[in-house]
């Protein structure tokens, strides 16, 4: 992914002007590697950690957050959310988050992005796991399809607020 940056760079694609990423260390790290040398070491950019970026919850041990001293320690150019816990309290032994309940926790991390100081970025990149990219197409309310390991997908938001 970082050498497909840098070629899109090259012809003139629009960086991204704010990162996201799941608290997942495969996540972060992915996203350390994508635009570490392009924007992130340089200062350019911090990343933001958000939680509700996160894989699907419960049941499977691989789906538990890792230690936030860990990915702090691991990731000093990286910001996180106000109140991580240091231990993973949102994953249950004992009940796995349905797809629906998912996408509803993928719109709360919409609408952090969206309504956060980050707010007037027009490009947006966001690192997560494909279960994550498959509950935001649900929320989108667009078809599912599976996306490789290594792979990337792409597609354009045009958030409006909505009045009450």
């Amino acid at each position: 992914m970082n050498q497909f940056w840098k070629n899109q760079i090259k012809v003139g694609t629009p960086l991204p002007t704010q990162l996201y990423s799941s608290p997942f260390i495969r996540a972060v790290r992915t996203c350390q590697i994508t635009f570490g040398d392009i924007l992130i070491e340089n200062g350019k950019q911090k990343p933001m950690v958000l939680e509700d970026l996160r894989e699907v919850m419960g049941l499977y041990p691989y789906d538990k957050r890792g230690r936030m001293s860990r990915l702090r320690a691991e990731f000093p150019n990286f910001d996180f959310e106000e109140g991580l816990e240091e231990e993973d309290t949102l994953w249950k032994p004992d009940y796995r988050e349905t797809r629906e309940e998912h996408a509803t926790r993928e719109g709360r991390a919409f609408d952090i992005i969206f309504n956060s100081q980050h707010k007037d970025h027009a490009y947006v990149s966001i690192t997560v796991h494909n279960g994550t990219i498959g509950a935001i197409l649900l929320l989108l309310r667009r078809t599912r399809f599976i996306i490789p390991t290594g792979g990337a997908f792409a597609f354009v938001i045009k958030a409006v607020k909505i009045s009450a």
